[in-house]
């Protein structure tokens, strides 16, 4: 990562690991703030940070290795990418990130987060940095004002990025690319990653459909209906949505996508919004066991069965699917989340929302086919770039 304080960069860094690891590719970031914390302590003054001041310099420089160090350990044991979270904003800087990462023969990508919006500087700075431990017990507005002179003195000792034979993407105050060298496959997937990121604030709302046929009986996948409960929960549903989203019915601030299985298009039948129907928001396929009930499987296929619950994530369905083929399946479902800035509901069914759970939530995707999604029960999430705030609403008892 390349830029000034308080332009995003820890944000956007979380959002390409977890989009990383939950396409498979183990990732890891490494924070150059918290080893800085950990060795220096969380009070530093603000002169620590002036490019003038030879002593915090080289204490930074320190740091800086330290982490990179134990990163590079890191990708060579356990990863197949790191990301260096800092400012990293001198040609210096990035010259020595170049040399130990040739040492290594690893591939390297710089990005680059450029903004001049002071507005959403200061934002990113009121609801982010005055919660970080440097400013714990500060007043706000004293914190506030230290935060702008470390930004001051970063920019005194900026350098952009204008080495041309550098892999690098530049992200232009959220809205432009500029693409150098890219010639990867994963680097290639991060760049289109990004070309669909955003900033704004908004909710995602994950639902699973109400009570089906084929739940009354225990059998998986099929294409039943909802039963009278299920029906109560659409009502439910809707009612909720204008208790509570009303503002964003009436500015046209809220969107809808189903599957298109019955099910799912039930539930949300009594939504006053258009439904967009998405293939991709499909229960998992059983293959040659749709329609049938666990303990007939396990009567009939306890080979299958065994192999199942031996692992979940990799088992694949007799002519159907294993959850890795969903996740494939739902990457340009993430593409379309991350590029809406509408507020959002999804009502989709148990393996697709565990996936996407798992995407939002950073859960470990080997984790993912355990996650306990109820019947009749909002998932809502409210993300905003300095963090993530989950809220569970039951509308019926499942």
């Amino acid at each position: 990562m390349v830029g000034l304080p308080a332009r995003g960069k820890s944000y956007i860094a979380r959002k390409i690991s977890y989009y990383l690891k939950w396409i498979g590719c183990p990732t890891k970031v490494f924070n150059v703030g918290k080893y800085r914390r950990e060795k220096y302590g969380s009070k530093l003054s603000n002169q620590f940070y002036d490019p003038e001041n030879e002593e915090g310099k080289r204490l930074r420089s320190h740091v800086a290795i330290l982490a990179l160090d134990e990163m590079i350990e890191w990708v060579n044991t356990h990863g197949s990418c790191a990301i260096f979270d800092a400012t990293n904003s001198t040609d210096a800087r990035r010259k020595l990130i170049r040399a130990r990462c040739a040492q290594e023969k690893l591939n390297l990508m710089f990005l680059e987060i450029i903004n001049d919006d002071e507005e959403k500087i200061n934002m990113n700075i009121r609801e982010g940095k005055l919660h970080l431990p440097d400013y714990e017990n500060i007043d706000d507005e004293i914190a506030f004002n230290d935060f702008r002179e470390r930004i001051k003195h970063y920019q005194k000792g900026y350098e952009e990025i204008s080495d041309n034979s550098l892999c690098y993407v530049k992200m232009i105050n959220s809205d432009q690319l500029v693409i150098n060298r890219i010639n990867q496959y994963l680097t290639s997937k991060v760049v289109f990653f990004l070309m669909k990121l955003h900033h704004k604030p908004r909710k995602i709302i994950l639902s699973r459909h109400g009570e089906s046929e084929y739940n009354i009986d225990k059998r998986i996948g099929g294409n039943g209906n909802l039963t009278p409960k299920g029906e109560l929960y659409a009502s439910k549903l809707s009612e909720w949505i204008m208790d509570n989203m009303y503002n964003k019915l009436e500015n046209g601030g809220l969107s809808c996508w189903t599957s298109t299985l019955n099910r799912t298009v039930q539930t949300a039948q009594y939504l006053p919004i258009a439904k967009e129907k998405k293939k991709a928001l499909d229960e998992i396929y059983a293959g040659q066991f749709e329609g049938m009930t666990y303990n007939e499987i396990a009567e009939n296929h306890p080979d299958e069965f065994k192999a199942r619950l031996k692992n979940k994530l990799t088992y694949r369905y007799p002519g159907g699917e294993a959850y890795t083929d969903v996740i494939a399946r739902l990457e340009n479902i993430i593409y379309d989340i991350e590029s809406t800035e509408n507020d959002l509901i999804i009502v989709s069914h148990q393996a697709t929302l565990r996936c996407l759970y798992s995407y939002i939530k950073n859960v470990n995707i080997e984790d993912a086919p355990h996650l306990p999604i109820p019947l009749h029960t909002l998932t809502v999430f409210t993300i905003k770039t300095t963090g993530l705030k989950e809220e569970t609403v039951p509308l019926l008892d499942s």
